[in-house]
Parts: structure tokens; C-alpha cells; sequence
């Protein structure tokens, strides 16, 4: 038990602990799915990272390996780190795909380790998860899948030659390390 004779000095005590304790937790390992409560989870954690330092514009790095998942978190947590000028640097470790890029994209810097990979490509109306619907349903979701994608080529244009980002959306590629520095999604090969 920690005893003070004065609260307001156990509680900076208790500040320069927490500080040297954000100097080392400025990293995120996201090894995973894109869903609602990860994204939750990792937005809390650089909260938290950016609460407990004395420096807002601190670069959070996060690790990222992800196979894809949810668009909509995706593009939420895409938002939250844009909305609120994150520092944010992600580190791409053996594959990266899907939503996962949309993660990757959110970043002011990208790295990419010398043997992973990104997997980028459209929305798809395929699902293990969802029975065969009528085409009225069918359609409408096209509708909405189409706008994903007309979002997630905006977003890679920003970093990528425009039309390259719409043939990544229309057509599956993979790239590896080289080939995602050659194109320009990645700014370093770590």
C-alpha cells in the first residue's frame, strides 16, 4: 500500500509513473480481424497513449496484421484518426488485406516489413454468413458496396497514381513489400 501524507503528491507521483509507462506504450499490436469492438479497443489504447503523454503529436505506431473484416469499423476508425490529427504511423507485418488496408491508410506514415504483403481489392456480396437473398436486396447492397468502394479508391488516391487505386478496387492484387513502395502505398521498407 502506497501511503502520502499529502493526496496531491501520491497523485504526481502517480503522473510520472504513468508518463514513463506512455513513453514505452506508444505501440499497438493489431494482429486480427477489422471489427466494431477491435477498432473500440484500438481507439481506447491510443486515447490512452495520447492522455498519458505530455506530447498530443506523440506518434502512436501500430503493428498491423490483419486478413480484412468489417468496412464500415474500417472506415470509423479511418475517420476517428483523421477527425482527430492522430500521429499515427502503421507498421504492415505479414499480410495486410481488405478492410485491413483501409486501417493502413488512416496512418501519416506507412511502413511495411521486407517479407509481408497487401492484399487490396473490391467489396464483394459474397458471405458465408448471409443466406441467398431476393435481387431487390441483392442490388441495393451492390449499391452500397459500390460506394465503399468508390470511397476506399478516394482514399488510396490520396497516396497512389488515381487509376491504379480504381483498378485495385475493381480487380484483386497482391504486393509485396517492393511492389507496395514502387507504387507508393508504403513509405519504407523496414
Amino acid at each position: 500500500m502506497v501511503r502520502s501524507s499529502n493526496g496531491k503528491d501520491l497523485l504526481n507521483k502517480l503522473k510520472i509513473i504513468s508518463g514513463k509507462i506512455a513513453a514505452k506504450a506508444e505501440k499497438i499490436y493489431w494482429f486480427g480481424p477489422i471489427n466494431e469492438k477491435v477498432v473500440a479497443a484500438a481507439w481506447h489504447q491510443i486515447e490512452y497513449i495520447r492522455q498519458l503523454s505530455d506530447n498530443p503529436d506523440k506518434e502512436i505506431v501500430i503493428y498491423l496484421k490483419s486478413n480484412g473484416g468489417d468496412p464500415y469499423a474500417a472506415l470509423a476508425f479511418y475517420e476517428l484518426v483523421r477527425i482527430n490529427n492522430v500521429n499515427l504511423k502503421v507498421v504492415a507485418t505479414g499480410m495486410v488485406a481488405s478492410a485491413g488496408i483501409i486501417i493502413m491508410l488512416a496512418a501519416k506514415k506507412i511502413a511495411i516489413t521486407e517479407n509481408s504483403y497487401l492484399l487490396l481489392h473490391g467489396g464483394s456480396l459474397v458471405s458465408p454468413y448471409v443466406a441467398p437473398r431476393d435481387i431487390e436486396e441483392i442490388e441495393r447492397e451492390k449499391r452500397v458496396i459500390d460506394n465503399i468502394n468508390k470511397q476506399v479508391e478516394k482514399l488510396l488516391a490520396k497516396r497512389i497514381d488515381s487509376q491504379l487505386a480504381k483498378r485495385y478496387c475493381r480487380k484483386e492484387a497482391i504486393l509485396d513489400a517492393k511492389a507496395a513502395k514502387e507504387v507508393g502505398l508504403v513509405d519504407e521498407i523496414i
